[in-house]
């Protein structure tokens, strides 16, 4: 039987997503800041993580393209694979791990600039 987690264990589970994103996708030099604020985690043993959480847009990353999170994180194909690799490696996970960032929203900060779109 799996113990039972705790706030403390949802907290490093947070933070190293946080981490692993950050590094993999080089969102600070990017001027863009995820902060992760709740997790679910799914399975026994864990095959499914849950995140909801919000991408910060800074000024120091204008002008963007856009301000959807999926986008500015890039997180698909082998980025995706090599995020969910690195947690099923530090979190000791021995399956295939799914990670679900559909619940991510944008907050877009004073100063951020947009791309013009062509016409």
């Amino acid at each position: 039987m799996r113990p039972a987690r705790t706030k403390r264990s949802d907290d490093a589970i947070r933070r190293l997503i946080e981490q692993v994103i950050a590094e993999e996708c080089e969102t600070a030099p990017r001027g863009l800041a995820l902060f992760v604020e709740a997790v679910e985690l799914a399975g026994r043993p864990t095959e499914r993580i849950r995140v909801w959480g919000t991408l910060h847009f800074l000024p120091a990353g204008s002008p963007f393209c856009c301000i959807e999170p999926d986008c500015q994180l890039g997180l698909a194909g082998s980025r995706h694979e090599r995020v969910c690799e690195r947690l099923q490696k530090a979190l000791g996970i021995t399956s295939t791990l799914e990670l679900d960032l559909d619940r991510i929203v944008p907050n877009v900060h004073d100063g951020v600039q947009l791309q013009p779109h062509a016409s």
